[in-house]
């Protein structure tokens, strides 16, 4: 979590409680998010992720499927994997999709953290140094085995091409679609 963002209360307890039930079955537990600017409620945004570990590893593919400041992670399982490698911009979703190649992840269907947004959220999400990010984290993925051909294709389409569309535009696509 950044300095700024909220954490609900009982966030701890309930990942905890989780992990607890799903003893050597689940490696990566996070939850859905609530974004604000500057107080919780005043967007009325949300990011969910899926949260069986079947939505998950259908869903991995084609983004990010952790909040990855709700995640609660093994530490065992982050170092059997590798943990974080050098991936700028995409060091959290690389690790993530290792990991779920050997473990189990889950994510809680509650909004546990409360984001703060903003700050040029867009603007660095967008361009050419962010395209060419997004191409080599592509690129490892498919050398690597942990997306297909067919994934890599897609996701040159529907993932690589709009970082090269002007700001509003994939402010629209954020605020519109991908949050919806």
């Amino acid at each position: 979590m950044d300095s700024d963002d909220i954490a609900n209360p009982t966030r701890f307890e309930k990942q905890l409680e989780v992990f607890k039930k799903n003893k050597n079955n689940i490696a990566i537990i996070g939850s859905n998010i609530e974004e604000f600017d500057s107080t919780p409620h005043d967007l009325n945004r949300f990011r969910n992720v899926p949260s069986s570990s079947l939505e998950i590893n259908t869903k991995k593919f084609y983004r990010n499927p952790f909040n990855h400041m709700t995640v609660a992670f093994l530490k065992s399982s982050i170092t059997k994997c590798g943990g974080y490698k050098p991936m700028p911009g995409y060091e959290d979703y690389y690790l993530w999709m290792r990991v779920l190649k050997e473990f189990n992840g889950f994510n809680i269907s509650d909004n546990l953290v409360h984001a703060r947004v903003g700050n040029g959220m867009i603007a660095r999400r967008q361009g050419f140094v962010f395209f060419a990010n997004e191409f080599r984290f592509q690129r490892t993925l498919f050398s690597e085995n942990l997306i297909t051909f067919l994934d890599f294709i897609k996701n040159i389409f529907f993932r690589l091409l709009p970082r090269l569309l002007p700001k509003k535009i994939l402010e629209l696509i954020y605020t519109k679609i991908l949050r919806n």
